[in-house]
């Protein structure tokens, strides 16, 4: 399935799917537990008390899932490796049983004319990990590398479009944060240090795979534009934009936090962080096919070009309305209350009728996107209190 763009380049679809959300089969052939099995055992903490013991069964045999894809007619399939499949305690051991589903996987894509593109991280993290401190310590980003690595040696001859990791902003701070995602903590400026080490993970990962002739390289991101309303609303607006976007693009740019993501983690300026910095610097500079600085004045003026030169995979919702935008309020300390109004926000309500489309059949569309923005906003809020330092 594709399509043409207007340069003459054709625009081909794919699907993608996660290790948790659909393999099941826990503890089958060696893997060992992740943060998401070990969290969804915690009563309460899933709404419906679902887990992932079965999930879409996609293991031990990937061969309805193929036929599903193929079926669909698309040319592409971004799957995920589940880490604790293939590394059970996260130390360096490798699983040979749990690479060979992945093996079978890619060569039943390959066959059927797809193409994989393998995520190395959508969030289960290997327990033995977080017991040892999770993305908090410094070991983890190491041992990441030593995993990506590891699954490189194995699929890279027929793998040829990796991301290390799947929205890190979910792993960092709904993970140690608000606590809504695995490991289920709220460890405040914690959650700060988590982001540095997953993007130290990827930095050390990406050089790595380089080294051992892998080009395309990436990570996905889930960046968010952030306006402020009101000149008022500059600075809360800043801060959430820091925490959602720059904090992931400025390492990834030009290998150093921003003052004004300083500002609100300043816990990234400490002195026992500068190493890790560094680090940072190295894993994406010290590499010539790596990344190089460049001054970017935001994500949306250069996307391709991001995408092209940095390896950055990114996502950005298209609200039906260009003009719905966000209001940010400070309230104490860098505790928001974030809305969403449109732009005559006089009556401070939430609008749902399309503002440049008079078509009916629009409304419902719209208003389920405004009601997906208000729960993200509602986590903003959560976010932010978790990690206001006072």
């Amino acid at each position: 399935m594709s399509h043409a763009l207007p340069d003459g380049s054709r625009l081909e679809f794919g699907v993608a799917t996660a290790s948790y959300q659909i393999e099941g089969a826990p503890e089958a052939d060696g893997k060992g537990p992740s943060i998401w099995d070990t969290l969804t055992l915690v009563p309460g903490a899933i709404d419906d008390g679902s887990d992932g013991t079965v999930a879409c069964a996609s293991y031990p045999d990937p061969g309805p899932d193929i036929d599903l894809v193929t079926g669909l007619g698309v040319h592409w399939y971004r799957f995920s490796v589940s880490w604790p499949r293939i590394v059970p305690d996260g130390g360096v051991e490798v699983n040979k049983r749990g690479f060979d589903y992945y093996e079978r996987l890619v060569d039943g894509l390959l066959e059927r004319g797809v193409t994989p593109m393998a995520t190395l991280y959508h969030w289960d993290l290997p327990q033995a990990l977080e017991d040892r401190g999770g993305w908090q310590a410094r070991e983890t980003p190491e041992r990441f590398a030593d995993y990506a690595m590891a699954v490189h040696d194995r699929l890279g001859d027929r793998v040829r479009l990796w991301a290390t990791m799947n929205e890190p902003w979910c792993s960092a701070y709904l993970g140690y944060a608000s606590g809504r995602h695995a490991p289920g903590k709220q460890v405040g400026p914690g959650a700060h240090r988590a982001a540095h080490h997953l993007l130290l993970g990827h930095g050390l990962a990406a050089a790595r795979m380089h080294e051992a002739g892998a080009d395309g390289v990436g990570v996905v991101l889930n960046l968010t534009p952030v306006l402020p309303e009101t000149d008022g609303a500059s600075s809360a607006a800043d801060g959430v934009d820091a925490l959602r976007n720059r904090v992931w693009l400025g390492p990834l740019v030009g290998g150093e936090y921003d003052a004004g993501t300083l500002r609100v983690a300043p816990v990234l300026a400490d002195g026992h962080f500068l190493p890790f910095r560094q680090d940072v610097h190295r894993a994406f500079n010290g590499d010539p096919r790596g990344v190089k600085a460049l001054k970017v004045d935001g994500f949306g003026r250069h996307p391709q070009r991001l995408q092209r030169r940095f390896g950055i995979v990114h996502h950005r919702r298209r609200a039906a309305d260009k003009r719905l935008i966000v209001l940010a309020e400070v309230d104490q300390g860098f505790r928001q209350r974030l809305q969403l109004f449109p732009v005559d926000a006089a009556k401070e309500q939430i609008a749902v009728q399309p503002l440049l489309a008079e078509d009916r059949d629009q409304l419902q569309p719209l208003r389920v996107f405004v009601l997906q923005v208000r729960q993200r906003l509602a986590e903003h809020h959560a976010l932010a209190a978790a990690v206001a330092v006072n």
